[in-house]
């Protein structure tokens, strides 16, 4: 009898060991409560000081939710957008229209996709303008190619193409077009972004579409350009009977000026 004692309380003993074990395990790992995927209540992924990076995907990058979609001409939170190009774009002006705007603005859940968002005269700005898009969806974005007083910067939004410079981007979704993503010039700074859907229109030319590419331009140095935890999703598949194609996750092939400072840092690359 009393050996049997003995041996429960060993046992019991052995099991308030090994639970306080894996307690001070869980502790020293150091488990985050951010969920990144959860299916009802049921946590599937939780980030851990031992995670580097968060790889990008279509759930935790791009625009979500419900948007207000923006007309064209329309006046959005106090800012006036401009028909341009016979009306077929939305021109953001800052030296013409909105003269008055300086410092910060920030626009949030909007859907800008049914007209592509060009920026005019930005060269011509004197006063310090930062303009922030959040949780955005676009179809095209269009900034001068060289610096200008006006900067630019996204958080969780949708592109079909983005070109020109002084923007940064994070928690952004690139795609869904022949067109390149991302056509960076100077002072472009692109994290945690995810580059996918490229060429998968059907068409009866070739296509050259590419996740990133940066080819210069005359008199514009290409520079200061940043890509960091980006993920290039890029294979090769175009519609049956089309000479559609994509060519590279990254295309750096300068053909109109130099360059300096172009870096990738931890990026994921598939396809080409």
């Amino acid at each position: 009898m009393k050996i049997t004692k003995k041996i429960w309380l060993l046992r019991i003993c052995t099991v308030l060991y090994t639970a306080i074990f894996c307690i001070g395990c869980v502790a020293k790992g150091g488990v985050l409560q951010d969920v990144y995927a959860s299916s009802a209540n049921t946590v599937l992924v939780k980030k851990t000081k031992a995670d580097k990076n968060v790889i990008p995907d279509k759930y935790n990058t791009g625009a979500k939710g419900n948007l207000k979609k923006v007309k064209l001409g329309a006046v959005v939170g106090g800012i006036q957008f401009t028909a341009a190009s016979g009306n077929t774009k939305n021109s953001l002006d800052f030296y013409y229209n909105n003269k008055q705007v300086k410092g910060k603005i920030i626009f949030k859940d909007y859907d800008f996709s049914k007209y592509p968002v060009v920026c005019y005269n930005s060269q011509k700005v004197e006063q310090k303008i930062n303009v922030t898009f959040i949780n955005c969806k676009f179809s095209y974005f269009a900034t001068d190619r060289a610096c200008t007083n006006v900067s630019y910067e996204f958080q969780k939004c949708t592109f079909k193409n983005f070109g020109g410079s002084n923007a940064s981007f994070d928690r952004c979704k690139f795609g869904g077009s022949y067109n390149d993503g991302l056509n960076p010039f100077q002072k472009i700074n692109v994290k945690n972004s995810f580059f996918c859907d490229l060429g998968s229109v059907k068409s009866d030319k070739v296509i050259h579409s590419d996740g990133t590419q940066i080819y210069g331009w005359k008199g514009i140095m290409a520079k200061d350009i940043l890509y960091k935890n980006c993920r290039f999703e890029i294979p090769q598949i175009a519609p049956k009977g089309s000479k559609a194609g994509v060519n590279a996750c990254i295309m750096l092939q300068l053909e109109y000026s130099g360059a300096e400072s172009i870096k990738f840092e931890d990026c994921i690359l598939n396809g080409g």
